[in-house]
């Protein structure tokens, strides 16, 4: 595997966290590889300002108004045909030095290898969690239900990700929308077990990972979760048998809980009795919780 990029993205919420995660890039034991930096809303002289004018950066600059996942479109079509593996990262997060290192070598075994992440704060403070799946949860049943494949802690190949392209500009969750459609392709799906990342949480996650969670980010999580079985299902591209049929059987699922959720008492009973269950820190974990059924199948 020789031709390795990273890509991220800048978006003025997270400007203020990318001094850090430049740094981190700097920081990599293995340098053999490019950056590509998509701006969204933000000017090559704003982020000069914060990090001074980096050499051998590729920049792409979003097109006004386009959605978060059209601007990862836009660089990933650009970047199939030019590298072998591309290692996402989010610029409110840090990349542990060997990130790249275990990335390249990871590609020589999987399509796809997600890393486990340390959790940390606002403020970069370490919360003491990793986010990793349980041992016993296989990748490849999980899939239709939950996510730990980011574009935070993800490498993929190219000749697998060029395959899932592209994504629909609607699509809110497009790192689990193309590890869905990779998975229906065959694609060999790895985690590494060890932290590579600092994943920040805070205010502005797209999902939220640590309880106790709230009636508002239960409820929101599961109109996100929906929406993506939605991507996945009604898109041009075609999911393949037995997938959809595990994804259909995902979105009605998810469906009849979005419904039982609509009563305000039954949504306070689920989240009182999710925020007593022992966590586990994968992204959705929070949306139609199998140990709860009860509460929610009539």
């Amino acid at each position: 595997m020789s031709r390795l990029a990273i890509h991220a993205t800048v978006y003025r919420a997270a400007l203020r966290f990318f001094g850090n995660w430049y740094a981190s890039v700097r920081a990599q034991t293995d340098q053999d590889f490019d950056v590509w930096i998509s701006l969204d809303d933000v000017t090559e002289r704003e982020v000069f300002a914060v990090i001074g004018e980096p050499a051998h950066v590729t920049w792409r600059m979003a097109p006004p108004n386009a959605t978060p996942s059209a601007v990862r479109q836009d660089a990933l079509a650009a970047m199939v045909d030019a590298y072998d593996g591309i290692v996402a990262a989010d610029i409110d997060d840090v990349m542990l030095p060997s990130r790249v290192a275990a990335s390249r070598a990871s590609l020589d075994d999987a399509d796809i290898t997600a890393c486990a992440l340390d959790v940390i704060d606002e403020s970069g403070s370490d919360l003491g969690v990793v986010f990793v799946p349980p041992a016993d949860l296989r990748l490849d049943t999980m899939l239709p239900r939950w996510n730990v494949f980011g574009f935070s802690n993800v490498v993929w190949r190219t000749d697998m990700l060029r395959r899932c392209l592209p994504i629909p500009a609607s699509c809110r969750l497009f790192d689990w929308l193309l590890t869905t459609r990779a998975w229906s392709l065959g694609a060999r799906l790895a985690f590494d077990r060890t932290p590579r990342m600092r994943y920040r949480q805070y205010g502005a996650n797209t999902a939220a990972v640590l309880p106790p969670f709230s009636i508002e980010q239960v409820r929101d999580a599961t109109s996100r979760v929906l929406a993506h079985y939605n991507c996945v299902l009604d898109s041009s591209w075609k999911l393949a048998e037995p997938y959809r049929s595990q994804v259909a059987a995902a979105r009605d699922r998810c469906g009849v809980f979005a419904e039982a959720i609509a009563s305000p008492e039954r949504l306070a009973s689920y989240v009182r009795a999710l925020n007593n269950l022992p966590p586990r820190y994968i992204w959705w974990w929070s949306v139609a919780n199998p140990e709860l059924e009860d509460l929610w199948i009539s």
